[in-house]
């Protein structure tokens, strides 16, 4: 359980299968490419991860609205051009 209260597992796991059913649904309705959903689910928390904890080592954090939306963008659009 890599050392994690089993609850925090479970919530783990149940935000990480939301995501996954999100991307599902838009993958069937043509929204986002036919890429594995679990993969694109791995890649979106990793994306995440990062920000929060970078976010989490400033001494005085505060959402960055510019910088949310530019992730969002990199996950949706990728970073080619």
């Amino acid at each position: 359980n890599l050392g994690y209260l089993p609850e925090i597992l479970d919530r783990y796991h149940r935000l990480t299968q939301k995501i996954t059913e999100i991307l599902e649904t838009g993958i069937e309705e043509h929204m986002i490419k036919p890429l594995v959903s679990q993969i694109m689910t791995l890649a979106l928390e990793g994306l995440l991860r990062v920000y929060i904890e970078r976010c989490c080592r400033e001494s005085a954090p505060k959402r960055n609205l510019q910088e949310e939306e530019q992730l969002f963008q990199l996950f949706l659009k990728g970073a080619a051009q």
